[in-house]
């Protein structure tokens, strides 16, 4: 064989070797078992509320009304600890609490040198054992006190910043997921106090949503007074996100953020003037004044239109995605709990809970063909999430006969010819289709292969004037009244609407 040939035959069987071992590793220069995942769409949240002009308004306002309030009752519930608010949205009891925790280190105790630090170095049990004594289970509960952040901080399962991941040589194992990153909680918001840490450093504390450790550094007291002023205030939330919020001292003290609930006292000159909690040196919660632009926030609640749902989706477009809140970003739950949260209506914390919070259409055993028409026929754009236990996104509309969503993704799973499991990742907040898939020859299982469940978060207009009607005539039944007061709105739109007479709904195999 000529020389110059052989060279060409050289390089054709290095070229190809090369591509087949980047096919059956399903790799990049992201790393092993990693590629990056793209979408092609507009990333212009109004380019699809144009599509859908006759859902314009997806609250009618008496009925976000009552959504308004019930989610008010919800916020405020740390600071009711009696209250059946709290035990609604989570296991709150002390019984329960205290058994999960307990569960939860000795869980880690046992599996402690299978768990991985951040250097890569196992975990021994030692180190586990130090925060279960830390903890001071023995004797909980050891507080019983009102609180509130006074800064943007994440909420722990256990009373310590170090992560704590699982192998990282497998996909979903390592960083960024920290098992014990749970959530991260915004300035400014109720909790209680059930327990500290014996060192002090660490508080577990209920939030409106679930319940966790906490830097005690970033929380302070809350008195009768300061609850009293604090939950009776009118409240704005931010149409921006991450806005510096300084005291009129010019401080710094956090950045306020979608999905916040921050009291005011006026607008003037351009300006929201709000409160702000700051903890004196006693660690009592005082209130100082600050300003907000007045066109990064709006009054509680937003009205419940399209327009401003596009104005919150397009300010969290691009966002990295944050795992349980971590560094302050947020995953698929938070950043749908906090786009709803701004309208009144409340959203639980994990994608398992979210995708049954409403009036539910089941998509399991389907094909994806039978879960495109069921989609097609039934979901309202900007008020349906679909999902999957793991994974949520909010329905837009369709493009092309194929269903949009809002997510915040962090990425798909991807497979090779050899059945090797990798992840083709996009790390934030896009607008994506449906069944987005990584391009090329390597299998992707898409968020429409996996989706079991779509969820309407608010009803059909129609249902909505049903509620409204039926929860007026609730006046006259004050047995039907007292069971409503202790129920979300849900309670009348699963169980009370089938026993009036209301418009027929337009889906089918509602849950």
């Amino acid at each position: 064989m000529p020389r110059a040939l052989k060279q060409i035959f050289n390089k054709m069987v290095f070229i190809a070797t090369l591509a087949l071992a980047l096919f059956l590793t399903g790799c990049d220069s992201n790393g092993p078992g990693k590629s990056t995942l793209q979408t092609n769409l507009p990333q212009d949240a109004s380019l699809y509320a144009a599509l859908n002009p006759a859902s314009h308004l997806f609250l009618l306002p008496d009925y976000q009304k009552l959504t308004a309030d019930n989610y008010l009752k919800r916020y405020f519930a740390p600071w009711q600890p009696n209250s059946n608010e709290i035990t609604f949205t989570m296991p709150t009891g002390h019984l329960n609490i205290i058994n999960q925790e307990q569960r939860t280190i000795e869980g880690y105790e046992k599996h402690a040198t299978k768990l991985i630090q951040e250097n890569f170095q196992a975990f021994d049990e030692a180190w586990f054992k130090n925060i279960d004594a830390q903890m001071d289970l023995a004797n909980y509960p050891n507080r019983n006190e009102n609180a509130i952040t006074i800064a943007n901080t994440p909420l722990r399962s256990l009373p310590t910043a170090m992560p704590v991941f699982s192998n990282p040589k497998y996909p979903g194992e390592g960083y960024p997921f920290d098992n014990l990153q749970i959530d991260n909680v915004w300035a400014g918001t109720p909790v209680h106090i059930l327990q500290s840490t014996l060192d002090g450093q660490w508080d577990l504390v209920v939030t409106p949503y679930i319940y966790g450790w906490v830097k005690s550094t970033d929380l302070a007291l809350a008195d009768n007074s300061f609850v009293k002023t604090w939950a009776s205030a009118k409240f704005i939330v931010p149409t921006k996100d991450k806005i510096p919020v300084n005291d009129n001292a010019g401080v710094f003290r956090f950045n306020a953020a979608i999905g916040g609930l921050y009291p005011f006292t006026q607008v003037e000159n351009g300006y929201y003037d709000i409160m702000i909690p700051v903890a004196n040196q006693q660690g009592h919660a005082v209130i100082h004044q600050a300003r907000i632009p007045a066109d990064s926030a709006s009054p509680f609640p937003l009205v419940g239109n399209q327009a401003n749902v596009v104005q919150l989706m397009n300010q969290l477009m691009g966002a990295p995605y944050g795992w349980g809140g971590l560094y302050s970003y947020r995953d698929c739950t938070e950043t749908m709990r906090d786009v709803f949260a701004s309208f009144g209506v409340y959203m639980p914390r994990s994608s398992s809970e979210q995708i049954h919070v409403g009036q539910e259409i089941s998509l399991k055993h389907l094909h994806n063909s039978a879960k495109l028409k069921l989609i097609h026929d039934n979901a309202i754009p900007f008020a349906t999430v679909i999902g999957f236990p793991g994974h949520v996104m909010l329905y837009l509309g369709e493009q092309k006969g194929q269903p949009i969503v809002f997510e915040d993704l962090w990425g798909l799973q991807v497979f090779n010819l050899m059945g090797k499991e990798g992840r083709a990742i996009m790390g934030g907040t896009v607008i994506a289709p449906l069944d987005l898939t990584q391009k090329g020859l390597i299998y992707t299982k898409s968020t429409l292969d996996k989706s079991v469940a779509m969820t309407f978060v608010v009803p059909p207009i129609a249902e909505q004037q049903a509620i409204m009607v039926a929860q007026q005539s609730f006046v006259q039944h004050p047995k039907a009244m007292a069971a409503y007061e202790n129920k979300p709105p849900l309670f009348l739109q699963r169980k009370y609407l089938k026993s009036i007479d209301s418009p027929q709904s337009h889906r089918n195999n509602v849950a």
